[in-house]
């Protein structure tokens, strides 16, 4: 067998592998032994290890897209190379279904190809022993690039019905909803589910954010006062409070908003800017020309 010597070398790299760097030593020596010649037997084990070998290239590659210091340019060769790699396992026989899940999430990026998520997610669906987590996790990645408002819904709801405890899902229903100024029922879905949990911060600032978009200030002022109450150490909701009393030419009370936040954080400059112009508009204007 020409390529035995190149099988061999790519066992004994897999062994004493430590990172990617000798993940790409495995895959070459494999790829070389493959392309050398082996017997059917090794053949057929040398692309079973090249397949696990390129998931798991794959996987440390998407993990590093996450890091927010790596430049756009470096970012997207990564997200190509992984690609790739996914691409290659899925045209073995048998593919792990993970794969085909890693590379729709790779496509569903902004500049990605929403269609193609949308083909390698339906072709992930239709396997039947898939673990309701799994499948859920699935309808909630296809909804996201669905172009149909109906079909999005629907893929939300499944995916709800599947895993009834994940809250993100039911939040990013709510935010569907809402980006199709659907306001009412996006405050209908947000109540209910304010109702089943101990009413956490972010449902609360999203339903603040539906009410202002609404023009219901008042409305919206209990919410950010229920916000802070819940997230005492978090000065947004006292900032928002301020814009909206400035709106309502409540000035005392926008003052007094955007004052609490100074005497917390001296150097933040957005609401001294906005305490001058209330104080202004109040008649205040020595105040003004200090702030």
């Amino acid at each position: 067998q020409p390529g035995i010597a190149h099988l061999d070398e790519a066992m004994r790299l897999r062994v004493t592998a430590d990172d990617i760097r000798d993940l790409y030593g495995v895959i070459d020596e494999l790829e070389k032994a493959v392309e050398a010649g082996l017997s059917v037997d090794d053949a057929e084990f040398a692309e079973q290890m090249l397949s696990t070998a390129l998931m798991e290239r794959a996987s440390m590659l998407a993990r590093a897209l996450d890091n927010p210091r790596l430049p756009e340019v470096q970012k997207q060769r990564v997200r190509r190379s992984a690609e790739s790699d996914l691409r290659r396992v899925l045209a073995y026989d048998d593919p792990p279904a993970k794969a085909r899940l890693m590379l729709a999430e790779l496509l569903a990026q902004p500049d990605g190809d929403r269609h193609e998520a949308r083909r390698q997610l339906d072709a992930y669906l239709q396997a039947d022993d898939l673990p309701d987590d799994q499948r859920a996790e699935a309808l909630m990645m296809r909804g996201r690039v669905q172009t149909s408002f109906e079909k999005a819904l629907a893929d939300f709801d499944q995916a709800i019905q599947l895993a009834p405890d994940e809250l993100e899902y039911k939040l990013t229903r709510v935010l569907l909803l809402r980006a199709q100024k659907r306001w009412d029922e996006a405050l209908e879905s947000l109540e209910a589910f304010l109702a089943e949990q101990d009413e956490p911060a972010v449902a609360w600032m999203l339903k603040r954010e539906i009410l202002r978009e609404q023009e219901k200030l008042q409305e919206a002022l209990d919410v950010f006062q229920k916000v802070h109450e819940l997230e005492p150490d978090e000065l947004s909701p006292l900032q928002h409070r301020g814009e909206i009393y400035r709106e309502l030419e409540q000035y005392d009370q926008a003052i007094a908003e955007f004052t609490a936040i100074l005497e917390q954080k001296p150097d933040a400059l957005l609401p001294r800017i906005h305490r001058a112009e209330a104080r202004h508009r109040a008649g205040q204007s020595d105040e003004a020309l200090a702030d």
